[in-house]
Protein backbone atom coordinates (compact mmCIF):
# COMPACT_ATOMS: atom_id res chain seq x y z
CA UNK A 1 0.00 0.00 0.00
CA UNK A 2 1.63 3.30 -0.52
CA UNK A 3 1.53 6.10 2.06
CA UNK A 4 0.54 9.95 1.44
CA UNK A 5 1.95 12.51 3.51
CA UNK A 6 0.10 15.55 4.49
CA UNK A 7 0.88 18.58 6.13
CA UNK A 8 -1.62 19.75 9.34
CA UNK A 9 -1.48 22.25 11.25
CA UNK A 10 -1.36 21.28 15.22
CA UNK A 11 -3.85 23.03 16.37
CA UNK A 12 -6.27 21.13 13.62
CA UNK A 13 -5.39 17.42 14.89
CA UNK A 14 -8.36 15.38 16.13
CA UNK A 15 -8.33 13.51 19.33
CA UNK A 16 -8.61 10.46 17.07
CA UNK A 17 -5.73 11.32 15.34
CA UNK A 18 -3.68 11.95 18.25
CA UNK A 19 -4.60 8.96 20.08
CA UNK A 20 -3.55 7.19 16.95
CA UNK A 21 -0.36 8.97 16.58
CA UNK A 22 0.81 8.28 20.22
CA UNK A 23 0.08 4.86 19.72
CA UNK A 24 2.59 4.49 16.74
CA UNK A 25 4.96 6.33 18.87
CA UNK A 26 4.60 4.49 22.28
CA UNK A 27 4.31 1.02 20.19
CA UNK A 28 8.29 1.30 19.50
CA UNK A 29 9.26 3.45 22.41
CA UNK A 30 9.35 2.48 25.90
CA UNK A 31 8.15 4.61 28.81
CA UNK A 32 6.18 7.53 26.30
CA UNK A 33 3.52 9.58 28.59
CA UNK A 34 0.79 10.95 27.34
CA UNK A 35 1.43 13.79 29.12
CA UNK A 36 4.81 14.37 27.61
CA UNK A 37 4.06 13.43 24.08
CA UNK A 38 0.76 16.02 24.38
CA UNK A 39 3.13 18.85 25.52
CA UNK A 40 5.58 17.71 22.62
CA UNK A 41 3.08 17.95 20.08
CA UNK A 42 1.22 21.33 21.00
CA UNK A 43 4.73 23.44 21.26
CA UNK A 44 5.15 22.06 17.02
CA UNK A 45 3.29 24.38 14.37
CA UNK A 46 3.11 21.71 12.01
CA UNK A 47 2.82 17.57 11.48
CA UNK A 48 3.51 15.91 8.65
CA UNK A 49 0.67 12.64 8.74
CA UNK A 50 1.24 9.31 6.57
CA UNK A 51 -2.03 8.00 5.57
CA UNK A 52 -3.73 5.48 3.47
CA UNK A 53 -4.50 6.87 0.52
CA UNK A 54 -7.88 7.03 1.57
CA UNK A 55 -6.94 9.50 4.34
CA UNK A 56 -8.62 7.19 7.00
CA UNK A 57 -5.46 5.71 8.88
CA UNK A 58 -2.42 7.16 9.99
CA UNK A 59 0.91 4.64 9.57
CA UNK A 60 3.28 7.22 10.76
CA UNK A 61 4.13 11.16 11.88
CA UNK A 62 6.72 13.71 12.51
CA UNK A 63 6.28 16.79 14.23
CA UNK A 64 7.53 20.47 12.86
CA UNK A 65 8.42 23.83 14.51
CA UNK A 66 9.56 26.65 13.02
CA UNK A 67 12.07 28.37 15.12
CA UNK A 68 13.05 32.38 13.85
CA UNK A 69 15.79 34.38 15.46
CA UNK A 70 18.66 36.53 14.58
CA UNK A 71 22.39 35.48 13.95
CA UNK A 72 24.85 38.11 13.42
CA UNK A 73 22.20 40.53 12.95
CA UNK A 74 20.79 37.53 9.79
CA UNK A 75 17.44 36.75 10.03
CA UNK A 76 17.39 33.00 9.99
CA UNK A 77 14.65 30.50 10.73
CA UNK A 78 14.92 26.34 11.63
CA UNK A 79 12.60 23.94 10.94
CA UNK A 80 13.19 21.65 13.75
CA UNK A 81 11.89 18.22 13.41
CA UNK A 82 10.52 16.51 16.27
CA UNK A 83 8.93 13.27 17.02
CA UNK A 84 9.28 11.13 14.37
CA UNK A 85 7.83 7.58 13.47
CA UNK A 86 7.00 5.20 10.77
CA UNK A 87 5.17 1.93 11.33
CA UNK A 88 7.42 -0.75 10.53
CA UNK A 89 5.67 -2.26 7.92
CA UNK A 90 6.01 1.12 5.98
CA UNK A 91 9.67 2.26 6.41
CA UNK A 92 11.08 1.96 3.01
CA UNK A 93 8.13 4.87 2.36
CA UNK A 94 9.30 7.70 0.56
CA UNK A 95 6.05 9.60 1.58
CA UNK A 96 7.38 11.33 4.54
CA UNK A 97 10.57 12.83 3.38
CA UNK A 98 8.89 13.79 -0.04
CA UNK A 99 6.33 15.59 2.00
CA UNK A 100 8.60 17.27 4.44
CA UNK A 101 10.82 18.45 1.42
CA UNK A 102 7.89 19.85 -0.43
CA UNK A 103 6.70 21.58 2.76
CA UNK A 104 10.00 23.13 4.14
CA UNK A 105 11.63 24.05 0.39
CA UNK A 106 8.24 25.74 -0.46
CA UNK A 107 8.41 27.72 2.76
CA UNK A 108 11.77 28.82 2.31
CA UNK A 109 11.34 29.51 -1.42
CA UNK A 110 8.53 32.28 -0.14
CA UNK A 111 10.50 33.79 2.55
CA UNK A 112 13.70 34.32 0.61
CA UNK A 113 15.13 37.09 2.93
CA UNK A 114 15.77 34.97 5.85
CA UNK A 115 18.20 31.79 5.57
CA UNK A 116 17.41 28.63 6.72
CA UNK A 117 18.52 25.54 8.86
CA UNK A 118 17.21 22.49 9.92
CA UNK A 119 17.42 21.21 13.42
CA UNK A 120 17.26 17.62 13.33
CA UNK A 121 17.96 15.27 16.54
CA UNK A 122 19.37 12.48 15.18
CA UNK A 123 19.55 9.11 17.11
CA UNK A 124 19.62 6.64 14.41
CA UNK A 125 22.07 5.51 11.27
CA UNK A 126 18.83 5.83 9.53
CA UNK A 127 17.84 9.47 10.88
CA UNK A 128 22.05 10.29 9.82
CA UNK A 129 21.53 8.84 6.46
CA UNK A 130 18.97 11.95 5.71
CA UNK A 131 21.86 14.55 6.39
CA UNK A 132 23.87 14.30 3.57
CA UNK A 133 21.37 13.77 1.09
CA UNK A 134 19.43 17.06 1.86
CA UNK A 135 22.16 18.90 3.14
CA UNK A 136 25.12 20.74 1.41
CA UNK A 137 26.79 21.25 4.99
CA UNK A 138 26.10 19.48 8.09
CA UNK A 139 27.43 18.71 11.69
CA UNK A 140 28.27 16.29 12.85
CA UNK A 141 30.55 15.47 10.09
CA UNK A 142 33.18 12.87 9.29
CA UNK A 143 34.37 14.76 6.74
CA UNK A 144 35.11 18.67 8.52
CA UNK A 145 35.12 19.65 12.14
CA UNK A 146 32.72 21.56 13.76
CA UNK A 147 33.31 25.25 13.14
Amino acid sequence: MALVGHIVEVTSITTAQRNRMYEILSSYFDGVRLSVFDEDLYEKDWAVILTDSTGDQIFGFSTLQLIEDRVDGTPIRAFFSGDTIVDLPYRRSMAMANAWIRFTFTHALGHPLFKYYWFLIVNSYRSFRYLPIYANTYYPNPAYGMP
